[in-house]
């Protein structure tokens, strides 16, 4: 599963900031997970609504960070 985390945040890396993006992806939980529960693991400190550690959290924090200097559309 992280390699879809990688590829996603490699092809992130090679596009110009402020490009307007639109990812697809076959991973709802890609998806689910950058649109519904990231500010929420952020703001609970990198847990999950059931008090576990979010897995990969290094990948997400990239991806958090990299979508910042982008517009990105996410579609599953």
């Amino acid at each position: 599963a992280s390699d879809v985390y990688k590829r996603q945040i490699e092809s992130l890396k090679c596009l110009p900031f402020k490009t307007h993006v639109r990812v697809h992806t076959d991973s709802q939980y890609l998806k689910d997970g950058i649109m519904l529960w990231l500010k929420n693991w952020k703001k609970n400190g990198w847990k999950t609504a059931g008090k576990k550690p979010v897995k990969n959290q290094d990948l997400w924090q990239q991806l958090d960070q990299l979508s910042e200097n982008y517009m990105i559309e996410w579609h599953w």
